[in-house]
């Protein structure tokens, strides 16, 4: 009997402490509600693609297969912290002068009192070059560079003329080829070999479809490459275009100017 009402009663609080552990019900709620909420944007968003390719197909006839590349170059430090987390590092630097333990001077400690009146050791001038987050690039204003803003993603746009709009490398997808060959081809032709890339996959990430200026229809599969590593690889060829600009998400706005439908397809795109 004692064993059966142990038993019952464990398996009446399971449920119990599964729903502790899951959370609020109206925690849990909310959080499925924004997960249904982006889903349903996401398809409606796509279809409004499908929506867009087949009215241009219907008005300008099949389209032209063009292969684009999305050249990133990851972060190469952490974010900057923002201000609740400075906050938090100062609060636990201070606990830990006030609640922690008073050693023996001959160790080189002493109360929390006479620790927190020792004068601090300053960081030599060598060592605060190397933890400056801003690089030469960054003071120079140099946008072809690979090395401005390290903690933030950047990614590649060319030009092929002064006049030409800002674009993502991208060339005619033959008949006979693979889009991943395509997109190592385009990366070879507009980059040059010194870019140190590496294309992710074999299947696109993302397509777009937009009409040519002489009436036509292209439609561009885009493929993610990353740059290996920042400081063995080189930099993009300049005289393989006209101009070339190595910007971050919030920059595209910037540079994509025209075309807002185009500027959100990146924007989600990236």
């Amino acid at each position: 009997m004692i064993a059966r009402r142990t038993l019952n009663a464990l398996l009446r609080s399971a449920p119990a402490r599964r729903a502790a552990l899951r959370g609020p019900r109206s925690v849990r709620g909310g959080a499925r509600c924004a997960s249904a909420g982006a889903r349903y944007e996401r398809k409606a968003y796509v279809a409004s693609l499908r929506d867009r390719r087949d009215d241009l197909e219907s008005r300008l006839g099949p389209a032209q297969l063009v292969a684009g590349v999305v050249v990133e170059r990851t972060p190469a430090l952490m974010p900057d912290p923002e201000d609740w987390e400075l906050a938090m590092w100062e609060l636990q630097a201070s606990l830990e002068v006030h609640d922690g333990f008073d050693y023996p001077a001959v160790v080189g400690g002493g109360t929390s009192a006479e620790q927190e009146a020792a004068p601090r050791k300053e960081i030599p001038e060598e060592i605060r070059a190397l933890m400056n987050r801003e690089t030469d690039a960054d003071r120079a204003g140099d946008v072809r560079s690979l090395e401005r803003k390290l903690a933030e993603s950047l990614f590649l746009l060319v030009k092929d003329s002064a006049e030409a709009p800002w674009r993502l490398p991208a060339a005619a997808l033959g008949d006979d080829g693979f889009l991943r060959e395509a997109c190592e081809g385009v990366l070879a032709a507009q980059c040059g070999p010194e870019l140190y890339t590496y294309v992710l996959g074999n299947g696109p990430m993302g397509a777009w479809d937009a009409e040519t200026a002489a009436g036509g229809l292209e439609r561009t599969f885009f493929m993610r490459a990353i740059v290996v590593d920042l400081y063995t690889s080189g930099p993009v060829d300049p005289a393989l275009t006209h101009d070339h600009t190595w910007v971050t998400k919030a920059e595209l706005p910037d540079h994509i100017v025209g075309d807002a439908a185009y500027l959100d397809f990146l924007q989600k795109l990236l």
